[in-house]
């Protein structure tokens, strides 16, 4: 085209891939670790869909991890909490492929009735719980907020976490709860997928994903990063004019 400029970037993107390269561990932690367990263990046929709150950044995180393949489908910026369930049943029958359905404690308090709509229909999908006992995203909005105190997302400030070991019970789904299980049963569970099944992957409450608060250098991330992190980053010259 007359008059496009080439601009070249092929230093800038060197740069980013060593920036990447030093960072690829700081967003890895223990439920990005036990999800990425689940993920290799799900057929290639299978389709994964995440809800709105952390558990969406945990599992994306994760699948990019394992370098899965499987078809993803995310909320992105609708905030439709609740949402991954009725779109694994969607994704089941536009499909006729299970489903693997990832969301949080909050979310599934929205979703009795797709559990009973499974349950009766024997829809293989399964539910992977990932219960850090809060409303954890909003908690940690509120935390950044720097309120007083909690409302509505933990124990103390009014948020009920039921023992959902009972209620899928009640609806006659398979309960399973995911430190319980060697990996051999784990494999089972994903080999042949017949009838849903639910899986509680229970987290600590006080982990929160890694984010970089406004106005901060590019390496000030919350939770903090290792000062031998930061010195390293310090010794790449980024020049994107170059």
């Amino acid at each position: 085209m007359k008059g496009k400029i080439n601009y070249k970037h092929d230093k800038w993107l060197s740069q980013c891939a060593d920036v990447k390269k030093i960072l690829c561990d700081s967003d890895i932690h223990d439920p990005v670790k036990k999800i990425s367990d689940i993920i290799k263990n799900i057929s290639d046929d299978a389709s994964i869909t995440v809800d709105v709150g952390n558990n969406e950044f945990w599992v994306t995180r994760a699948y990019y991890l394992t370098g899965k393949n499987n078809r993803l489908i995310m909320s992105k910026s609708f905030s439709a909490l609740g949402c991954s369930l009725p779109k694994g049943i969607g994704v089941y029958f536009a499909s006729k492929k299970p489903a693997i359905v990832f969301m949080g404690d909050h979310a599934l308090l929205f979703n009795l009735s797709d559990l009973h709509f499974i349950s009766i229909n024997k829809i293989p999908i399964i539910i992977v719980l990932i219960n850090n006992q809060s409303s954890g995203m909003i908690k940690s909005q509120q935390k950044n907020q720097k309120r007083g105190k909690y409302i509505h997302t933990t124990k103390e400030s009014g948020y009920l976490n039921p023992d959902y070991h009972k209620i899928v019970e009640a609806f006659n789904i398979k309960y399973c709860n995911y430190d319980k299980l060697c990996p051999e049963e784990l494999n089972r569970i994903f080999y042949d997928i017949s009838c849903p099944v639910f899986i509680e992957l229970k987290i600590d409450s006080e982990i929160e994903t890694p984010k970089l608060p406004r106005n901060n250098v590019c390496y000030d991330f919350e939770p903090k990063i290792s000062e031998e992190t930061k010195i390293l980053l310090n010794k790449i010259k980024v020049n994107i004019n170059e």
